[in-house]
């Protein structure tokens, strides 16, 4: 898959009576073409170690990558999807293009992996990780190429079951005890032949259920005595910002200025009992999972084969929650995702063969919030209700926090149609084709439609105490949300391998892949926010209501889409391949290539949230938690589509396209020295880099001017265009940056034994690592942007990663070899170091609006060696080496400039195989399984806002030791 193998054999002519037999494999050099390519086969998806049999985990052993974690935290996402982002040649976590079955299969709402078969269900995958041909489009990360198993003249298949028991699992590190784990993973796999040498089918089950109840939740909530009002251990003097910041004495509320609605919330809270108000709770976890997948391949002749595949798979999580504990609630979720593909290919000749490929994707997600707690309605807050149901949405910063909606609901589709031709014309090795991706998103939900209370600004002193008396920080509230989104992505290519001779083999192909977004039918919610329009005082015509600046999607010079479509995009993808001495064993080879990303539905969400797509509300410092529009204007209610004339409540949070929005462009090269080496192994020297411009970025364009009477409550009298709160500029200024020294080891399957291991040095940069326009970022306001250059999120300097299969190769007779023999060892080594930490002060101390200032530091950040692990957990730093800037200042401290723990875990198993007396096709197969064999407390990054009472403390750790015991019976 993806690969070529060249094998030269040298023949001399023998006598009648001679034999020649070829022994052995062909080296594993590949002379042939510049991609970085690793292929993962089927033996190392069922026999290695991966947590919860999910096959995207070996992304994560592909020598040159990095995990990052979720910058996006979206509902619609299926809980394991976060966890397998992973960065390709430096790129951000969702730029990873995925392909099963010749068909794309993605999610285009947020552009991770579509579910994937459990590994019993694929036959192999690659991971192009740098430089891949231009036959995919990609976004400039890697593309996995997936194919699912097919049937054969022989029956061949495998009833299995998984098991796991919290009593057989090691407690997690912070833990006060284990989480009553029940875990089942059942299924089969069977396939074999309908017609012999004709028709072929296979099938697969898998059913998973979990049962547990996790007790490494942690908060920070008022203690006992807080909750009463008194704050008297509090160093820092409270004061009563309803009363001419008079303070209060010994800093105590009284009881009548305790606010109704935080006594009712602290009814369904926890107390503290630690003074630093940490508490450890409980959430149960119930998850139903089941995953059919039915193929069938047809042989009309040699010439003409076409091949069928569907794959269903049912996610249901319903809500668990502690009546008494608000923080547990959770809505009641659904996932349900189908894939579906037909391929037809025709050999039209020795030297010519065609391809066509159409698939479908959906994938749909809903889900109802919990009805067990009070919700802002019978909270008895005064703001109209627009929601289906209950919502809660209050957010303390540094303290606890808890949203919900009533509604969500985001169901999408993906159509693709790919033809190709493959022709072999002397030297060159010609590919050229055709493809088409159609895809359709919906959204529709009641975000912010009940209102969303922030307590972040410290009016009293402290953000717990402005939540006791009621005087919120921000107050938003937006009508409920509906679009509908579609897109069509066109490409073509043509890729020429053209052999110059026996060594030297060039890879020379472009792409034609235009820059197409999406639109919204039929009510085109998308708009821009133009400053020079401002200047002018331009007006939307489609919005007449709107202030400057603001233009919708239609307006003059204004595409539906809301971004132009860039048709005249060309990618090269150029590299070569070099056999050194002629003999397929020590090859260099190098490639660079262009690449560009393309927009996720994703990245439309807060275009929808915003006018003229949404009327909104947005307060700052609103009177009081339980009348936050007073002395304001209520719009609501309001109709959808918002009409022409609709008029618009000064000032709001806008989100802008930025006029000179265009496609991003991602560079990739790489040089490669690989070399054969004895038993069967290659060792591989690597340099890859990457660097990334225009890519997608948001910051903030209306800054509050900082002057000698700034405060926080009036942020929005001093920014510079007073019809507007935040300016949240989405455009395509971002850049990125990376370079690595990756070494790896490989031995395929040879002698019982097969490896993969590697060690990467590795830097990313950037001014930030979203994956989408989540919001301003950046410490710094738009122009100054640059100063946030720093290490990306997901950077990790060193990185090991080692895996392998071995069969012990006793093969003893009677008693003893019954015991003895048919043991297999795998496992997965996983080392890395600390990724980066962002210390920032917690609080607007520049008054800019943003309210991501960092700190000025005054000291070393790093404590000295050899403490013992308590001490760390306790003082990850020196958090006396900080204070808070200069008022009017951002903050002396770099972006991520920290480094948090490192990683270190070993996934082991060991089989006990068994084979069956009547057939040597048929065996039962014992497994154990340990991830994290040696219990490592692989420890979390530490808290890291300054004005927060756990500054610099560890407070959760990975998962601990974990058993499975399988068993499998296989022919």
């Amino acid at each position: 898959m993806d690969q070529s193998a060249t094998a030269n054999a040298a023949l001399q002519v023998g006598a009648v009576s001679e034999s020649i037999n070829v022994v052995g494999q062909a080296a594993a050099v590949d002379t042939r073409s510049s991609t970085l390519n690793t292929v993962m086969n089927n033996q190392m998806m069922t026999d290695l170690p991966l947590n919860g049999r999910n096959v995207l985990q070996l992304l994560r052993v592909t020598p040159g990558t990095l995990t990052t974690s979720g910058t996006f935290n979206q509902a619609a996402t299926r809980p394991e999807a976060g966890n397998e982002l992973i960065s390709a040649s430096g790129g951000r976590g969702n730029s990873t293009t995925f392909v099963m079955d010749g068909g794309i299969h993605e999610d285009p709402y947020t552009e991770v992996a579509n579910v994937l078969p459990n590994p019993d269900a694929v036959q192999e995958f690659s991971y192009q990780t740098n430089n891949y041909g231009a036959k995919f489009a990609g976004r400039g990360g890697g593309v996995v190429n997936i194919v699912t198993r097919s049937g054969s003249n022989q029956y061949h298949g495998a009833f299995f079951e998984y098991l796991r028991n919290a009593k057989m699992n090691a407690r997690n590190f912070f833990a006060p005890r284990n989480d009553g784990l029940k875990r089942n993973q059942y299924g089969f796999a069977f396939g074999g032949p309908m017609k012999r040498d004709r028709t072929f089918f296979f099938g697969s089950w898998q059913g998973t259920q979990v049962r547990s109840l996790p007790t490494g939740l942690t908060s920070v909530v008022a203690t006992g005595p807080q909750r009463r009002g008194d704050f008297s251990s509090f160093r820092q003097q409270l004061t009563d910002p309803s009363n001419s910041n008079q303070p209060f004495p010994g800093n105590i509320i009284p009881s009548s200025r305790i606010d109704p609605i935080a006594t009712k919330v602290l009814q369904v809270i926890p107390a503290a009992d630690a003074a630093d108000g940490l508490i450890r709770y409980q959430r149960g976890d119930k998850q139903t999972d089941n995953q059919y997948l039915a193929r069938v391949d047809h042989l009309f002749s040699m010439r003409h084969q076409i091949s069928g595949r569907y794959f269903f798979d049912s996610l249901k999580v319903p809500a668990i929650v502690d009546s008494a504990n608000l923080l547990t609630a959770l809505p009641d979720r659904r996932w349900q995702s189908q894939s579906a593909v037909f391929n037809y290919t025709l050999t039209a000749s020795p030297t010519v063969i065609s391809n066509t490929s159409l698939s479908f994707n959906r994938t749909s997600n809903i889900a109802f919030g919990p009805t067990q707690f009070p919700g802002h309605r019978e909270l008895g807050i005064n703001v109209p209700t627009m929601s289906a149901g209950t919502t809660f949405r209050m957010g303390i910063t540094q303290y606890f926090s808890q949203s919900y909606n009533a509604l969500y609901r985001v169901p999408r589709n993906q159509y693709n149609l790919t033809h190709s031709w493959t022709l072999i014309r002397g030297r060159h090795e010609i590919d050229f084709g055709v493809d088409v991706v159609h895809e359709h998103t919906i959204l529709d939900q009641d975000f912010l439609s009940d209102g969303n209370f922030t307590f972040g600004s410290r009016f009293s002193g402290d953000n717990l105490a402005d939540f006791m008396i009621g005087k919120p920080s921000a107050f938003s509230q937006i009508n409920t949300l509906y679009y509908n989104l579609r897109r069509n992505l066109y490409g073509s290519y043509i890729q020429d391998n053209f052999k110059v001779n026996r060594r030297l083999t060039l890879n020379l192909g472009l792409r034609w892949n235009p820059f197409v977004p999406f639109t919204d039918r039929p009510a085109n919610q998308f708009s821009q926010f133009n400053d020079a329009a401002y200047r002018a005082g331009t007006r939307s015509q489609r919005f007449p209501n709107l202030p400057p600046g603001q233009l919708a999607a239609g307006d003059p010079g204004v595409p539906k889409s809301g971004v132009p479509t860039a048709w005249a995009v060309i990618d090269p993808r150029l590299g070569f391949a070099w056999d050194i001495f002629g003999k397929g064993k020590t090859s260099l080879r190098g490639g660079y290539g262009r690449f560009h990303d393309q927009m996720s539905a994703l990245t439309y969400n807060r275009q929808v949230t915003s006018p003229p797509n949404s009327v909104r509300v947005d307060i700052n410092a609103p009177f009081s938690t339980q009348d936050p529009y007073r002395g304001f204007t209520n719009p609501f209610p309001v109709t959808r589509p918002i009409a022409s004339s609709q008029r618009f409540v000064f000032p709001f949070l806008v989100v802008g396209y930025a006029p000179e929005f265009t496609y991003p462009n991602l560079h990739q090269w790489n040089l490669t020295l690989e070399q054969a080496l004895p038993a069967s192994f290659v060792a591989r020297a690597t340099y890859q880099g990457s660097a990334g411009r225009r890519l997608f970025h948001a910051s903030e364009l209306n800054a509050a001017v900082f002057g000698p009477n700034a405060t926080l409550a009036n942020t929005d009298q001093r920014r510079p265009r007073r019809e507007y709160t935040q300016v949240t500029y989405a455009g395509t200024y971002g850049y990125a940056n990376y370079h690595a020294l990756v070494t790896s080891l490989e031995r395929r399957f040879s002698s019982g034994l097969t490896v993969l291991g590697g060690y990467s040095w590795q830097k990313s940069l950037d001014i930030l690592s979203n994956t989408a326009f989540e919001g301003n970022g950046n410490a710094y306001p738009f122009g100054q942007i640059e100063k946030d250059y720093g290490p990306s999120n997901f950077d990790r300097r060193h990185r090991l990663t080692a895996s392998f299969n071995y069969m012990l190769p006793y093969k003893g007779k009677g008693a003893l070899g019954v015991i003895a023999s048919g043991w297999q060892t795998n496992g997965i080594v996983t080392l890395q170091s600390g990724g980066p930490l962002n210390i920032v002060n917690g609080v607007d101390i520049s008054r800019s609006g943003i309210g991501q200032d960092r700190v000025d530091i005054i000291g070393e950040p790093k404590l000295a060696g050899g403490r013992s692990r308590g001490d760390q957990i306790l003082r990850w730093f020196n958090t006396a080496a900080f204070r808070e800037p200069t008022p009017g200042t951002f903050g002396t401290l770099g972006r991520n400039t920290g480094r948090g723990p490192g990683l270190a875990t070993v996934d082991f198993s060991a089989f006990k195989n068994f084979v069956m007396p009547w057939s040597e096709a048929h065996k039962v197969e014992f497994r154990a399984e340990f991830f994290n064999l040696f219990n490592r407390a692989n420890l979390s990054n530490p808290n890291t806002s300054r004005i927060n009472a756990l500054f610099g403390r560890i407070t959760s750790a990975g998962e601990p030791r974990i058993v499975q015991l399988g068993l499998r019976y296989s022919f």
